[in-house]
């Protein structure tokens, strides 16, 4: 199974797919288009379709405060606390992140 993993700055989104040995299949550093949900959507939409067979999509969140202090698996009442966190730049980060 391959993953795509997302690292969303203010004003770059950089990203690597892996393999499930953690090699790397391509990586980049694109213009995120700021920080308006649609034109990150649309970045993320370019790149995913570059990688179709992720199975597993990542993405970096740069503060979680003392709630987070290691990866979990993104929920409704995980995305709730995120949202609490998030300045507005970052609100639209945690906008991308989709609910299961």
């Amino acid at each position: 199974m391959e993953a795509l993993i997302f690292n969303v700055g203010s004003s770059s989104l950089k990203w690597t797919a892996l393999r499930q040995d953690e090699s790397v299949i391509a990586q980049g550093n694109e213009d995120s288009g700021g920080i308006e949900p649609a034109s990150l959507r649309a970045t993320v939409g370019r790149i995913a379709a570059r990688v179709p067979d992720a199975g597993l999509i990542g993405h970096r969140v740069v503060h979680g405060g003392a709630l987070f202090q290691s990866a979990v698996r993104i929920d409704a009442a995980v995305r709730a606390q995120l949202e609490q966190l998030a300045d507005d730049r970052a609100r639209a980060q945690v906008e991308l992140v989709a609910e299961e």
